[in-house]
């Protein structure tokens, strides 16, 4: 018989314990469940990554250009 996980789901009526439910699920099929969302999580980080690099590379130009452009008269005035 293959691995398996379970779980019993107490069934109560008016505070009282009257049976319970077992929820059994194969190992292996848990496993190749969790493999699976990593891989689709992995693939949203990635996409994402894909899609804020380029954005973060525009906004920090736009940020860098003006001091680029101050740096020549600060070497001047400061005798660098």
């Amino acid at each position: 018989m293959p691995a398996s996980t379970s779980a019993l789901i107490p069934l109560y009526a008016d505070k009282r314990l009257v049976g319970s439910i077992a929820a059994l699920q194969s190992k292996e099929l848990v496993q190749k469940n969790t493999w699976e969302m990593v891989r689709i999580l992995g693939l949203i980080a990635a996409a994402c990554l894909l899609i804020i690099a380029p954005v973060a590379w525009y906004f920090s130009n736009t940020v860098a250009r003006p001091a680029h452009r101050v740096e020549p008269h600060f070497s001047q005035c400061c005798g660098r």
